[in-house]
């Protein structure tokens, strides 16, 4: 006691020296005075546990902690750490008092205590489902959900308390309470079976008249059931695996479709009858004076189909209603046929009975006869009866030609064999009658040749009918008649006499009067006359009159009127064209003749093939007609005395002939002579030796393309090769296959025969100048009127020679006529005046005079303004059409309700006019046969046609064509063109879809106006 007394003595001395030594201000406290309230710490600070936890306080300062559960009534001293240990919730309340008297706030924690885990249930229950389930998953707690595999140990996927199931799924769900407390569910499995359920039935419920069998058309995923017990409930129904044959008679057929998964689709039911039986016709047949009746009836329901004309009863014939009354005349046919409901047919019943024996009687006017004109036969019958016949010479039967009462018309020149027959109602036949008639209404027609040359001035004069007939004529002046000379024989005449003839026929037909007065006109031939020459000439002309000779060589087109010979010295066909003009200025016939030069000899083919009994064929061909002449004994066929011919040089070029070996050796010599005389080389095969033969001849001559050479033997032999000369032997390559040289070269053969026998070796040369490979370009991409193009031939080449000996000319206007001479320049330019489609044409010539052509398109636009493009197509006149729908501006809603009156005025004042229908579709497809701009095939949301209101202009890019937008849909566009008085407008509207096209057109009115209807301007 003594010692806290005099530590407080202490204290307050040292007070009141403090007191006394600071300085006098009454907001200062003293430095050992504590106002601040002590700070707690309690843990854990965690509010959820599953288990025991043990609950600390701890002070900042020393002092007292107080603590409690729930309120402030149950606060006690906190001296050590305490425990709770119960599932519950807790709410801790403490504060502190320090030594110096503060204390703090009061403050407080929730701890709850849970070591119970959640219990899963689901919604719904698992099971099987026709579709998609939305799965709820419940807790008796708030938790936190994985969905788990069924099998598996993974910590599975977070997932919300509601899950979408649209296939099936089997699965644990684990849940996670606040507490950390972990339930996890049994495997549940959901089945979704959302497969359709897609079966049919085959045939159809009906009635049926054959045995049938039931089959069930169903998709892979599900069963069929089936019964045939009205009654039976779905589990005694049996599982379809094959078709069923239904019995005859009533049969009832009952079916469902199961899934996989257990789920049954509605029950359907099918009726069918199945009835194979024919009904049985009953007939009653009741004769009297006048009439005969016939009554028909079946046992069970059916249809009744019969006829009258001897045809059998189908069952579109006439319908039995009533008895038949037939009037007892002529013959009665009648058949009858019933069907049931199942459609079986019963038995044809056919009655016929014949009332009338008495055959009809035929009368033809006119008799049989010649005529100069048609003419018309009539036929008549002495009772009604149809009448058959036939017009060339066959015998008239059901297949005839029937009689009408206007009569047999004859039109043909020559004899007509009309046959007739006729047959009554009871189908009595006459007896046939045959008439002949025979018609000439044809004039004849005569021709005149006229024989002879100017230089002898006597010509003959034949005349020629194209049918037997007598001609009579007159020399001269006077008119022929009957009277007058009759020709028997060429007449003799000389120039300036004038023939009039005539002919007449055997019938009498006479002709129109004809007049020769060639020999009166002025006339005019050539000297040499035309025909084939291998010599260059000279031509002269003849004449029988004073007068100035024009005359031209195509395809030059002026005529020439020089005195002089004509040469002619290139050896090519020239057509000679000329005529005569007199002093007095008639001018005679224009005259074409031909006169071909051929020095060029004939190049012979010679190809063997071995024949029958020891022989060989030999087939001989040239490159123009020739006649082949040749001797098999080795001697020259020019002067042999042996010599044989084959071919024929005035009608074709090639011939066969068969030799027979008769010795070991066989020369064959030969050489052709074209129709201008001119001889091919001496050509000598030994034709029984080994050899090879090539189908394409090594000669002289020069090949302008690539040549595939095949070699021929006699026999089976083998044929050795080499190419550039080499001398071949039997390790060289052994022929099989043509040979092709894209070059000159030399080929040498050896030749084995079977034997073993070797053949001469043969050397082949060829020789081939192909032709320059013409290619050019346009330096300017876009080309309109009045601009100067460069065409570029410079990538031209030629594979023998170097540019630098190529010549070029050219053809712009394609015209089949070069405007440019032929220079030795690759390139030129030209200025295109008038828009259209050109087919440009270079021609590239070598130096051995080979040539090659080649055609591009070039196409030459119409300069239109900036709002309009330009349309060029082939074979088409060019124009300017608007880039949009009036107002033809981007971005702007085309004007519509307009009359085409009004569209016309609207293109007018702009200084254009409406487009034509054939303008139009130009624009829209391009100039082909397209149905949309972009082809074929309809596609979608491409152009304005599938909207409910007119567009803007331009938002479908990929509806434009040749630079024109809308050409489809939007608006239907005017046009200049009409149908009768109705304008037409093309193209549809936003809403025709698929149905509009380039070619859909559509009819109105002048003044029609229409929210679905604009127009376009053309120039």
């Amino acid at each position: 006691m003594y010692i806290w007394i005099h530590a407080l003595f202490l204290l307050l001395i040292c007070f009141q020296i403090n007191l006394y030594s600071a300085p006098h201000d009454s907001n200062v406290k003293p430095a050992w005075l504590d106002t601040i309230p002590p700070g707690i710490t309690i843990t854990p600070r965690e509010k959820f546990h599953n288990k025991v936890i043990s609950v600390s306080l701890s002070s900042s300062e020393a002092g007292t902690i107080w603590y409690g559960n729930g309120s402030l009534k149950s606060v006690k001293e906190y001296k050590k750490p305490f425990s709770l240990t119960r599932d519950g919730t807790y709410k801790i309340i403490y504060y502190a008092d320090d030594d110096f008297g503060n204390r703090s706030n009061v403050d407080s924690i929730v701890y709850i205590i849970d070591s119970k885990p959640p219990s899963i249930k689901f919604d719904p229950l698992p099971g099987s489902f026709r579709e998609p389930v939305k799965l709820h998953i419940h807790a008796d707690e708030k938790c936190h959900y994985f969905i788990l595999q069924a099998g598996g140990t993974d910590s599975g996927k977070k997932v919300n308390d509601s899950l979408l199931l649209s296939s099936s799924l089997e699965f644990r769900i684990k849940a996670v309470d606040l507490a950390g407390n972990v339930s996890i569910s049994k495997p549940v499995h959901y089945n979704i079976d959302t497969a359709s359920m897609s079966f049919s039935i085959d045939p159809e419920g009906g009635i049926y008249n054959h045995p049938i069998f039931i089959t069930f058309r169903y998709s892979r995923n599900i069963s069929i059931w089936y019964t045939f017990d009205p009654f039976a409930s779905q589990r005694w129904f049996t599982q379809y695996t094959e078709p069923v044959q239904l019995p005859y008679g009533l049969s009832s057929i009952r079916y469902f479709a199961k899934t996989q998964s257990g789920f049954s689709s509605d029950i359907y039911n099918a009726r069918y009858i199945v009835d194979t039986i024919a009904p049985k016709l009953i007939k009653n047949i009741s004769q009297g004076i006048n009439f005969d009746t016939i009554q028909l009836t079946t046992r069970e329901k059916a249809e009744i189909r019969y006829t009258s004309d001897g045809t059998l009863p189908v069952k579109e014939s006439q319908n039995y209603e009533k008895p038949l009354i037939l009037r007892r005349s002529g013959v009665k046919r009648i058949k009858a046929r019933a069907w049931d409901i199942a459609g079986n047919a019963s038995e044809i019943f056919e009655w016929e009975y014949k009332y009338d024996h008495i055959p009809p009687e035929l009368v033809i006017h006119p008799e049989c006869g010649s005529f100069r004109e048609p003419f018309t036969v009539k036929i008549q019958t002495n009772e009604p009866s149809r009448v058959l016949y036939s017009l060339d010479n066959s015998v008239p039967g059901n297949n005839a030609l029937l009689y009408q009462s206007d009569g047999i018309t004859v039109t043909r020149d020559d004899t007509t064999i009309i046959r007739v027959i006729a047959i009554d109602s009871a189908g009595n036949r006459s007896n046939e009658l045959v008439k002949r008639y025979y018609l000439d209404s044809k004039l004849p027609v005569v021709k005149a040749r006229i024989d002879g040359s100017l230089s002898d001035g006597v010509f003959n004069v034949s005349l020629f009918s194209d049918e037997p007939s007598q001609i009579y004529y007159e020399i001269g002046d006077k008119e022929p008649s009957t009277a007058s000379s009759m020709y028997h024989q060429p007449l003799n005449m000389v120039s300036n006499q004038v023939l009039k003839y005539f002919a007449v026929d055997k019938s009498g037909n006479r002709s129109r009067t004809y007049v020769m007065d060639e020999l009166y006109k002025p006339m005019i031939e050539p000297v040499p006359r035309a025909g084939v020459y291998n010599r260059k000439i000279s031509i002269k002309f003849s004449t029988n009159v004073k007068g100035t000779v024009y005359w031209r060589i195509l395809p030059d087109t002026l005529f020439r009127a020089d005195s002089e010979a004509i040469r002619i010295e290139n050896e090519f066909t020239h057509t000679l064209e000329y005529y005569l003009e007199t002093e007095g200025g008639l001018r005679s016939s224009l005259y074409r003749q031909e006169y071909r030069i051929d020095w060029t000899a004939p190049v012979v083919e010679v190809k063997t093939r071995k024949g029958i009994n020891d022989s060989a064929i030999v087939f001989l061909r040239s490159n123009e007609r020739a006649t082949f002449y040749y001797t098999i004994d080795g001697s020259n066929p020019l002067t042999s005395s042996t010599v044989n011919t084959a071919g024929n040089k005035y009608l074709r070029n090639h011939d066969r002939i068969v030799l027979y070996k008769k010795n070991t050796t066989m020369k064959l010599s030969i050489y052709a002579e074209d129709a201008a005389g001119n001889l091919s080389t001496l050509s000598i095969l030994d034709i029984f030796s080994p050899r090879a033969i090539p189908d394409i001849p090594a000669s002289a001559t020069v090949y302008n393309k690539a040549i595939s050479i095949t070699f021929n033997t006699f026999d089976e032999s083998s044929i050795y090769y080499t190419l550039d000369g080499s001398v071949p032997t039997q390790s060289s390559p052994l022929f099989s296959k043509p040979i092709t040289l894209l070059s000159s070269d030399t080929i040498q053969t050896l030749v084995v025969d079977a034997s073993g026998f070797h053949g001469n070796i043969d050397t082949f040369v060829y020789k081939i100048d192909l032709p320059p490979t013409p290619l050019f370009n346009i330096t300017k991409k876009e080309i309109y009127s009045g601009d100067t193009v460069v065409f570029n031939a410079s990538e031209s080449f030629d594979k023998e020679d170097p540019q630098s000996a190529l010549r070029f000319r050219w053809d712009f206007d394609s015209d089949g006529v070069f405007e440019t001479d032929t220079l030795r320049v690759n390139h030129v330019s030209h200025q295109f005046k008038d828009p259209g489609f050109y087919n440009v044409t270079l021609e590239v010539i070598d130096g051995m005079m080979r040539s090659s052509r080649i055609t591009n398109n070039c196409v030459v636009k119409e300069r239109c303004p900036d709002d309009m493009v330009s349309i060029t197509l082939e074979n088409r006149k060019p124009f300017c059409i608007d880039k949009y729908e009036w107002p033809n501006k981007d971005g702007e809603v085309p004007l519509t309700s307009v009359s085409w009156v009004q569209a016309k005025m609207y293109c007018v004042d702009a200084g254009k006019r409406l487009c034509t229908v054939s303008e139009w579709e130009s624009a829209c497809n391009g100039g082909s046969q397209l149905l949309y701009p972009y082809g074929n095939t309809f596609e979608k949301e491409r152009c304005p046609v599938e909207g409910k209101s007119v567009w803007k202009s331009g938002q479908f890019s990929r509806c434009e064509k040749n630079g024109t937008f809308d050409m489809l849909g939007n608006v239907w566009e005017w046009t200049e063109n009409k149908s009768g008085d109705y304008p037409l407008s093309i193209g549809g509207s936003f809403r025709y879809g698929k149905v509009a096209r380039c070619n859909l057109q559509s009819q109105g009115t002048v003044a029609t106006q229409s929210n679905e209807t604009g127009f376009r301007c053309c120039k």
